[in-house]
């Protein structure tokens, strides 16, 4: 009996320090679960806070930024509108002006047709009231062999030598002047000793004659001083050139304006 309760209690002492040993050893666990999870809470914890601060700030800035573009870039539409537009405007007035000045140059190109026409009539009717020998710059010789002579012009034959040449009066007899212009004819141009004109008389067309007895140009302020196709130039009258009539009060003459047409002839001998 004695042997049978003493192994009874061995064997209750074996099964209690068995339970006591594994009791034990999970106890640790708790704590290592619950440090595990704690720190992790921690962890989820920071992040969570990390990520709700920090992700709203910048989404809320990049929000603003976006909220302040639009309306920069609706202005930069704006503008750049208002920009084709004026563009736009300046491309129709310069549409305009070329439109304007094509027509100007219609209008007086058909002007110059017109006036060129009158021209030609004028012309033709001139050239039929001139007599046969007559010539100007429209009006040519009839007669090949024929020249046109001008109002003032003196056809030479063989030239001659001066009597008595000079270039002051000085060097004439007395009661003579010296010519102011050359004789036509003279071989060399030379000036030739002449008799004096009566001071204050006219001695030719756009000519006076001034104290001295010379021959000289009519003194004037403006073109009204002067006669027919003659212009003040310098305070003297002097011949208006020409190419064409037209230009001339009369006829245009071998380059100059006279008051007659030219005559046809036929140089000396």
């Amino acid at each position: 009996m004695r042997i049978a309760l003493f192994v009874f209690l061995c064997a209750a002492l074996l099964v209690t320090a068995c339970g006591d040993d594994e009791t034990s050893e999970p106890a640790p666990s708790p704590d290592a679960s619950g440090d595990t999870a704690s720190a992790d809470d921690a962890t989820e914890s920071d992040v969570a806070s990390s990520d709700v601060v920090t992700v709203p700030e910048d989404t809320s800035g990049e929000v603003a930024d976006d909220a302040v573009n639009p309306s920069d870039t609706g202005t930069d539409a704006a503008s750049d509108g208002s920009g084709a537009d004026t563009s736009a405007g300046d491309a129709t007035a310069d549409v305009a002006v070329e439109d304007s000045a094509s027509d100007s140059l219609s209008d007086a190109s058909a002007q110059d047709v017109v006036e060129d026409a009158q021209l030609a009539e004028d012309i033709a009717g001139d050239a039929e009231a001139l007599p046969e020998w007559a010539c100007t710059a429209e009006l040519a010789c009839k007669d090949p062999g024929a020249m046109c002579i001008g109002p003032e012009e003196q056809l030479c034959g063989i030239c001659f030598e001066v009597d008595n040449p000079c270039v002051n009066d000085g060097q004439c007899d007395m009661g003579m002047v010296c010519a102011e212009e050359p004789h036509p004819c003279a071989c060399t141009g030379e000036r030739d000793c002449i008799a004096p004109c009566i001071a204050g008389d006219p001695c030719g067309s756009g000519k006076q004659c001034d104290a001295g007895g010379h021959c000289v140009a009519q003194p004037c302020a403006q073109d009204a001083d002067c006669p027919s196709n003659f212009s003040c130039a310098g305070g003297a009258c002097e011949r208006v050139t020409c190419k064409a009539s037209s230009e001339c009060d009369d006829y245009c003459v071998k380059g100059s304006c006279f008051a007659i047409p030219g005559n046809c002839g036929y140089p000396p001998p």
